[in-house]
């Protein structure tokens, strides 16, 4: 499951557990990055709670957990 979870993410196949794919933008609802947005650019799975890596433009990033995420849609998937 989880390699399958992985390659899902890295092959653009978004489902109603894997909300996020590579290169999405998203953008932060809370804490002390709340209101920043950037790119996906990774995935966490090794915790209950998958964790996204989010890219800034200003080459920045953070960890951030599924539920503390919006999708920016700017593309229909």
């Amino acid at each position: 499951m989880t390699s399958q979870i992985l390659q899902d993410f890295y092959d653009g196949r978004r489902s109603k557990d894997l909300p996020f794919i590579v290169n999405d933008e998203a953008k932060i609802l809370r804490g002390a990055y709340a209101s920043r947005s950037g790119a996906v650019v990774c995935i966490d799975i090794s915790e209950v709670m998958p964790k996204f890596l989010i890219e800034f433009g200003d080459g920045t990033d953070e960890l951030v957990p599924l539920d503390n995420l919006e999708r920016i849609d700017d593309h229909v998937a």
